[in-house]
């Protein structure tokens, strides 16, 4: 089962947020463990960090929401179980 299933890119489709925004937010330093992973073409990889990991990071800002906290629990569980098959 993978832990790290969710990137800055998944978190800004989810929550609606700028690029701004989520790149200040992920320059923080309690987020700086993640799981980085190439994709299927290679080039850079992207870094993957764990739900339990952002959420109280996230639960901190503004702009963040209960529904926005709910669709990132269900596409970790998504994702968790999609890398199980």
């Amino acid at each position: 089962m993978t832990d790290h299933t969710i990137s800055m890119r998944d978190v800004r489709f989810l929550c609606g947020v700028s690029d701004h925004a989520i790149r200040t937010l992920f320059r923080d330093v309690a987020l700086q463990h993640y799981a980085t992973r190439h994709g299927p073409n290679g080039g850079r990889p992207r870094r993957y960090w764990r739900l339990s990991s952002l959420a109280p990071i996230l639960r901190q800002q503004a702009w963040f929401t209960p529904e926005m906290e709910k669709a990132l629990a269900q596409y970790d569980l998504q994702q968790r179980t999609q890398g199980n098959d």
